[in-house]
């Protein structure tokens, strides 16, 4: 998938906004993100993991590769299972309550209406 593609990149072009990140574990040349995603049919998550080489989520196509789609606590229950499953479920809790913080406050947020494109 070429970067113009990535839903990481340009969410817009599968429909989707960013609404938040959360890095799973302390980045040294990787990085294991876990990542969410707001569309018209819900919330969408994925993660991904590499060292400094690959570009992050490069093998995703669009929300068919993702999880989802998820209700606004579907998508918190199913972050903090990712979490606890983590290789450092105790790495950088303060960040993950402001992740968790994040998708909540997203519920509010409207949709920018669909461009045609």
């Amino acid at each position: 998938m070429s970067y113009d593609d990535n839903p990481y990149y340009n969410p817009e072009k599968h429909g989707l906004v960013k609404v938040t990140e959360h890095e799973l574990a302390e980045a040294s040349y990787s990085f294991d993100i876990l990542a969410v995603w707001k569309g018209a049919a819900g919330y969408y998550l994925a993660t991904d993991s590499g060292c400094s080489c690959p570009t992050p989520f490069e093998d995703y196509e669009g929300v068919a590769d993702m999880t989802g789609p998820l209700t606004v606590e579907q998508a918190i229950e199913e972050s903090s299972n990712l979490k606890r499953t983590a290789y450092n479920p105790t790495y950088d809790i303060v960040g993950f309550n402001q992740f968790i913080a994040a998708i909540r406050a997203s519920e509010t947020v409207a949709l920018p209406m669909d461009n045609g494109s």
